[in-house]
């Protein structure tokens, strides 16, 4: 159970070296593991992030590249990087995207201030309003915030 105050949940990459005392068990674990994750089918595997360098401080680009990338690498999620050249890019191009474009990524990420995400949550709504198909697949589009702005 995690106490109602304490420090903020944190995630960081790390790595975890296990001896095997065989190569067959090496082999076993790899296995196993990677059949528990393939049985995780709600994991994201394709991102469409935004990252706007123009926010706040101007720190989006290099936390991207310096902690959000190498997690996704590492975790093996495929992403597609936008970044942002004006206010409402990501919102305008979210919105006017085709059903089948945007069905291939299970989450949208915004990178930078909350200027960003709000774009981006716009955006899937447009694509909401739209009905049909474009509903269906905005509904199961999932939302992320990675603050990288003041």
């Amino acid at each position: 159970e995690r106490p109602m105050h304490g420090p903020p949940c944190r995630w960081s990459l790390a790595e975890h070296k296990l001896t095997a005392p065989s190569l067959e068990v090496a082999k076993e674990w790899v296995a196993t593991i990677s059949a528990a994750l393939a049985l995780c089918h709600d994991r994201p595997r394709n991102l469409l992030v935004f990252l706007n360098p123009f926010s706040g401080a101007k720190r989006a680009r290099q936390v991207w590249e310096g902690a959000a990338m190498p997690i996704f690498q590492r975790a093996r999620i495929k992403y597609a990087v936008v970044e942002t050249q004006a206010p409402d890019h990501a919102r305008d191009m979210l919105a006017s995207m085709k059903a089948d474009e945007l069905a291939q990524y299970q989450g949208v990420v915004a990178v930078g201030g909350d200027g960003v995400f709000q774009e981006c949550m716009i955006g899937l709504l447009a694509q909401r309003a739209r009905g049909g198909a474009h509903a269906a697949v905005a509904a199961r589009i999932r939302l992320g915030h990675i603050p990288g702005g003041s």
